[in-house]
């Protein structure tokens, strides 16, 4: 058995503790679902587990051959490489061979008569036969096929940062590794790569986290559910149902407790009033106990919320309204004699599959590029905020706080 062990992590950024005391055993074939408040520490603690970043104390126990693969949230690519060259880096010795092999095989098409290449093919396409590296070949086409990513000559600056995301998650399947550390796989996914990939993970051999805020996808993929609460990792058998199941009788549980804690503390409150003197060991100890407990029931009770007031000014019925609108980009036709209005209080979703458009439709609407034909009308008192999926104007050396004022 190949188990995968943590043993009270710590990690802190400044004066926020972030990680307080992370212990848990993810077994050989488990899939677990992390979860937790926005904050809390998900992706840090995967980038701790994949080796990225470091903890402060506490312990990682594995096998010597144990391998772990790591998608983050914005996977560190080469942009001078092509799409096959991100793909196949890596010390994995049967993606080497596979490598290898396609390499010699595109330099074969435009040298056929070369004696040198035709005998490294014969020695790879043995090498193919001892690996069954023709099984791992047919799956590694069909995750890129899955993931949209068919031009794998492409260099990988000229990608979006979602087609990024994706090759980087291609990578990472690609390897087969005993740990999948997935962090927002989804993200960048269009419905039919993300039904195919909720299926390739249930079936999984190896061990998996991954962290998303898809529920439907934590129902689907995973065996095991572990929640980040207050630096400490709450763990529930079963799938995200089976976890909202168990959580709300634990909070059933947890709240008759928290009762009698209060009771407890006030009664201890009042005692402490009257002048409480730590004159034995006795009354030292119980000042401890006292103090021990103020501290649980601030944090219990806590629950400071971060306000946020906007000055709203008055808008029409009408948000904006197109007539006759079309849109291509480098040859792609993305809208067409489009008509469309939207009205206040509209809650509209753009879907389609991945490379139709999308992101582009929205860089029109919100001005950044013009439409090629038609009107688009934008009401008087609008206004228009957008989010991006990069947004390079972010200044990365102000705090949050400065940035948002």
């Amino acid at each position: 058995m190949k188990d995968f062990r943590v043993d009270h992590l710590k990690k802190s950024y400044g004066a926020k503790s972030l990680l307080e005391d992370v212990s848990f055993i993810i077994n050989e074939g488990e899939h677990v679902g992390l979860i937790g408040q926005n904050g809390t520490g998900k992706s840090t603690l995967l980038s701790i587990l994949a080796g990225v970043d470091f903890a402060e104390s506490g312990d990682i126990t594995t096998s010597n051959d144990y391998r772990i693969g790591y998608l983050s949230q914005q996977p560190e690519l080469d942009d001078e490489d092509t799409i096959f060259e991100a793909l196949y880096k890596g010390d994995h010795p049967t993606l080497k061979v596979v490598h290898d092999y396609e390499e010699v095989v595109e330099q074969l098409r435009e040298n056929p008569t070369s004696e040198s290449l035709t005998k490294r093919y014969s020695v790879l396409e043995q090498k193919m036969n001892e690996i069954d590296g023709w099984q791992v070949e047919v799956q590694i086409k069909t995750i890129l096929q899955k993931m949209g990513l068919t031009d794998i000559q492409k260099k990988v600056g000229t990608l979006s940062g979602g087609q990024k995301k994706r090759v980087g998650l291609a990578k990472v399947l690609m390897e087969e590794p005993d740990l999948l550390l997935l962090d927002e796989p989804t993200n960048h996914l269009d419905l039919e790569a993300i039904e195919w990939l909720e299926g390739y993970l249930a079936n999984y051999k190896g061990a998996m986290m991954l962290v998303t805020h898809d529920r439907y996808f934590l129902e689907r993929a995973v065996t095991h559910m572990f929640e980040l609460v207050n630096g400490r990792i709450e763990a529930y058998e079963g799938n995200y149902e089976s976890y909202l199941e168990q959580r709300s009788q634990r909070e059933q549980i947890a709240a008759r407790m928290s009762q009698k804690q209060k009771r407890l503390y006030l009664s201890e409150l009042e005692w402490m009033r009257q002048g409480a003197q730590a004159r034995s060991t006795k009354q030292q100890a119980r000042i401890h106990r006292f103090e021990a407990l103020e501290k649980e029931v601030k944090q219990t009770t806590s629950n400071d919320k971060l306000v946020m007031e906007f000055d709203q000014a008055r808008i029409g019925k009408r948000v904006f309204q197109m007539e006759d609108v079309g849109l291509s980009i480098n040859g792609q036709q993305i809208v067409k004699n489009l008509d469309w209005i939207i009205q206040s209080q509209a809650r509209v979703g753009i879907a389609g599959v991945n490379g139709v458009g999308k992101s582009t439709f929205l860089n029109a609407i919100a001005g950044q590029i013009p439409f090629d034909s038609g009107q688009f009308v934008v009401g008087e008192t609008v206004r228009i905020a957008y989010y991006k999926q990069q947004d390079e104007d972010i200044p990365m050396d102000k705090q949050l706080i400065q940035y948002l004022r």
